[in-house]
This record gives structure tokens, C-alpha cells and sequence, in this order.
């Protein structure tokens, strides 16, 4: 072979190789992508997968709609929240320009939400991807979700589990406004003046823990503009000491100094005070006990004094009728044991 047929040779060799690549590429291309280029880990199925690729390849050329038209194919196929969420991971390399494809998974993500959790995890995404109106429609939807006071004490401390602070705020608010607006029972144990109060009290605390201090606040205030007994205010003094509140401890004896209606409540708010240190309310209420006392002292004095002149006129008229002649009349005392007897011997009873 000489050198002329070696190159005309390897001439028709390349043609040939040449020929027999584009006719592979053009078969494989001809066929859908096989199994391998799908993710199997990913919650998405292989159409959702295909659309948000292209989609994703739309984008990248500045193709919005076409994008959005890629997406929202995948969007309508979905049917659980996490594939709505992975096609939301799937646009985050992109900007504004699939925002709309944002708002539209997580918008489906709240239409499929059953569970606490799911309402959670839509909450999480809408805030990193800062679409605040879906946000909105998540908490009004979790928050009516709990109607019972259990349910709402245990969104609230879900909530601060996770940092979602504002969700924990208004469950604690619609908690409130369940037992907050109840008016407290007409009859109070002496023992435990604070009884009706006891929810409030332990929503205080709930707050306390929760570092709201508005609505702890609220709920203590409420109770020192319902109780108007000293003695059940002093009692609040000392049920809320735990929260830490001096101003409020100072403003309920204040009302308490006010609000005595005898020696021993008196007592209780001078000792409350001294306890305290609140010198000016000790002195205050010492004021009124000595003045109470003083005016026990004058009224009891009074009653001797009209007992004594009573009793110096029936002493006259018993004289009057004795030089008389006459039988001496009754006294009151003697009056109202009569009445008495008649009473005790008259018959009762059925058939008299």
C-alpha cells in the first residue's frame, strides 16, 4: 500500500467514526432521559424534577414566563408539603424573577397544611423567602386552629421552641381573652379571697416564664381593678411576688389602704406594708386604725350612755306607779321575754 491509499484510507476511517457518533447522539437525545439523571432522595417525581429543570434553564436565560409556566406545571402536580417545599429550594439560586413561582408553592403548601407542624414549616419558608402576606394567612390559620385553652398554652411554648416569638404572642393574647374576660364568682372563700382569680394568676405566671411582660402585666392589673376587699388585695401582694412587679405591689396597697372597712384590715395592710417597706402606707393605715378604734371607743360609750338613761327611766316610772297604786309597768327587758314565752308555748306545726 503506498502512501497515497493509506490516506485515502484513513480519510473514509474518520468519515466513518464521525457518522457513527452523530447517529448514537441523535438515538439517545431521540429517547427521555434515563432513570440516573433523576434524583431519587428528592421528594418531586421525575415530571416534577423535568419541569423545574427547565424552568430553572428559563430562568438563567431570563425567561420569566416560560419559567413560571415550567413551575406551575410542577406546582399543580404536587401533593404533599414537602414537595412543595423542594420545589421552592429549587428557585432560591434565582431572584425576583421567580418570586411569583414563591408565592405559588407556598400558597399550595397552605392549602395541603394538616398538622401543626406543616403550618410551622410553611411559616419557616415564607419568612426566608420573605412573603409576609402568605405569613399572615399561616398564623391566622394555626392560631384558629386551637380553640381550647390546653391547645393554645401548647402552640405557645411550641412556638418559642422555634424561635416563631409573634405566633407565641398571639396564642398567649387569644389564651387571655378566654379566661381574662370571665367575671370572677360572687362568693369568695375567706380562706382563699383569690380563688376566682386563679387562672389569671396562673397565666401571670405562664407570661412571666414566657418573658411577655405586657400580658403579664394585663393580667395582674385586671385582677387589682376587680377585687375591692383589703383583704384579698393584700393577699395579691403576696401572690405575686415570684413575678417580680414592686410598682404594681406598691399601686394594690395603695388601693387596699383605701378600700379597709375595719381594725383588721387595718392590721393587715399596716403589717403588708411594713413587710413591704412602704413607710407612708404604714403610717396611713396606722391613721385609719387608730381613728377606727377611736370611733369603736365613742360609739360604745354612747350605747352605755342611752343603756344607762334607759334604764333610769323605767326606774322612774316603776316609782311613779308604786306611790300610785297602780301595777308597775313592764320594762323592755321583761317585755321581750313575754313575747318569748308566748312564742315557745303557743302550738305548731300541721293541723293547729
Amino acid at each position: 500500500m503506498n502512501y497515497f491509499q493509506k490516506e485515502r484510507f484513513g480519510n473514509c476511517y474518520i468519515k466513518n467514526i464521525s457518522a457513527i457518533w452523530a447517529i448514537l447522539v441523535t438515538v439517545v437525545f431521540s429517547f427521555p432521559h434515563p432513570n440516573w439523571a433523576y434524583e431519587a432522595s428528592s421528594p418531586l417525581s421525575k415530571t416534577q424534577q423535568s419541569s423545574a429543570k427547565r424552568g430553572n434553564s428559563y430562568a438563567s436565560s431570563g425567561k420569566a414566563d416560560k419559567a413560571q409556566t415550567c413551575y406551575q406545571t410542577a406546582i399543580d402536580e404536587a401533593t404533599s408539603i414537602e414537595q412543595c417545599l423542594a420545589l421552592l429550594k429549587a428557585t432560591e439560586h434565582f431572584g425576583s424573577i421567580l418570586l411569583p413561582v414563591r408565592r405559588n408553592c407556598l400558597t399550595k403548601a397552605l392549602s395541603l397544611a394538616k398538622t401543626d407542624d406543616d403550618y410551622f414549616q410553611v411559616i419557616v419558608a415564607a419568612r426566608q423567602c420573605q412573603v409576609y402576606e402568605v405569613t399572615r394567612q399561616c398564623i391566622d390559620a394555626l392560631i384558629a386552629r386551637s380553640k381550647t385553652e390546653d391547645a393554645l398554652l401548647a402552640l405557645a411554648h411550641k412556638s418559642l421552641s422555634m424561635a416563631i416569638e409573634d405566633v407565641a404572642h398571639i396564642a398567649m393574647e387569644k389564651l387571655y381573652m378566654l379566661i381574662g374576660n370571665n367575671p370572677p364568682d360572687a362568693a369568695v372563700s375567706p380562706q382563699s379571697p383569690l380563688q376566682p382569680y386563679a387562672k389569671k394568676l396562673a397565666f401571670a405566671e405562664q407570661a412571666k416564664l414566657m418573658a411577655m411582660e405586657d400580658l403579664m402585666r394585663k393580667a395582674v392589673k385586671d385582677i387589682l381593678d376587680q377585687e375591692q376587699s383589703a383583704h384579698g388585695l393584700c393577699a395579691l401582694v403576696t401572690a405575686i411576688e415570684p413575678l417580680e412587679l414592686p410598682d404594681l405591689q406598691r399601686k394594690i396597697l395603695r388601693k387596699a389602704v383605701y378600700q379597709v372597712g375595719s381594725v383588721e384590715d387595718c392590721k393587715e395592710v399596716y403589717e403588708m406594708g411594713r413587710r413591704m417597706g412602704q413607710q407612708d402606707i404604714v403610717d396611713l393605715a396606722g391613721f385609719k386604725g387608730r381613728k377606727m378604734i377611736l370611733i369603736e371607743q365613742a360609739n360604745a360609750e354612747q350605747q352605755a350612755i342611752r343603756d344607762q338613761q334607759e334604764s333610769l327611766k323605767e326606774e322612774q316610772e316603776l316609782r311613779q306607779a308604786e306611790q300610785s297604786g297602780q301595777s308597775p309597768p313592764q320594762t323592755n327587758s321583761q317585755q321581750a321575754a313575754n313575747q318569748q314565752g308566748k312564742k315557745s308555748s303557743s302550738p305548731s306545726g300541721p293541723g293547729f
